[in-house]
């Protein structure tokens, strides 16, 4: 079959049927058992020699985290092959009602840290000193912000390179100047080492930060945030779903 083909036969994208044959990304269960469906296999079919086949691009650490999930969806795989219909929805539901459970669910440094890794081809690390937390008021109290600030970093010839994420976590509406001047503390670093994203779990905070962001490079020259160019670093904006850190909503403004 063609990656069309099995992509339309699958119902998932074309984009996706191609970074799973070139180990790009790993997929998630329900794309897994969509193509087993698809080509008619079990889903455990899927899995075999896998761990046999040449990666040229990951390194040994990444292969082996990599080996380590295919026998557990391989497991899991089997397990679910041998459920009845009803027994697949419970197991299903089962599985959906852990990732709510904070014991068992990545946390959400985990979380961005597979984003990156994965988006990147390159291996960030969540640094020792992770999470710093600090906290906003007006002072007429018509707003509060808390600030977690996790920070990923990776060791290359080139040095130490970290990337900070802010979580802002809004409670009152703020006013577009509040954001502005957010912004503007961001987009003055010229260490080409250091990079910022931007992490909301409302919808609303997360549109108006990155319009306010927009707005401020809108200002500047267009050429220096084109693909590519290096003058300033891709700046990236999350919207997460608090109760389980799933990343909903991705934008950036080097797109």
């Amino acid at each position: 079959m063609t990656q069309d083909a099995l992509a339309e036969a699958a119902g998932i994208t074309k984009a996706s049927v191609s970074n799973y044959e070139r180990n790009q990304r790993q997929p998630q269960y329900p794309a897994v058992q969509a193509i087993a469906n698809a080509l008619g296999v079990p889903v455990s079919e899927l899995f075999e020699d896998v761990g046999g086949k040449e990666r040229t691009k990951n390194p040994v650490k990444e292969r082996r985290v990599d080996n380590i999930r295919e026998r557990r969806m391989k497991r899991i795989g089997a397990a679910f092959d041998r459920l009845s219909d009803e027994g697949q929805m419970e197991l299903i539901k089962r599985a959906e009602e852990l990732a709510f459970v904070p014991a068992y669910r990545l946390s959400l440094s985990e979380v961005l840290q597979r984003y990156i890794n994965d988006k990147h081809g390159v291996e960030y690390v969540i640094s020792e000193n992770n999470e710093e937390k600090q906290m906003y008021s007006s002072e007429d109290g018509d707003y509060q912000i808390d600030v977690r600030h996790i920070v990923l970093k990776r060791e290359s010839e080139a040095g130490i390179s970290r990337w900070h994420f802010m979580y802002y976590q809004l409670k009152g509406m703020i006013d577009d100047s509040v954001v502005k001047d957010i912004a503007g503390r961001y987009e003055n670093h010229e260490d080409l080492q250091v990079r910022y994203s931007f992490v909301l779990d409302n919808e609303d905070a997360f549109e108006q930060f990155y319009n306010c962001f927009c707005d401020i490079r809108a200002y500047d020259d267009v050429d220096d945030f084109s693909p590519g160019n290096d003058n300033k670093p891709e700046i990236m904006f999350f919207l997460i779903n608090q109760e389980t850190w799933e990343i909903m909503t991705v934008n950036s403004l080097a797109e």
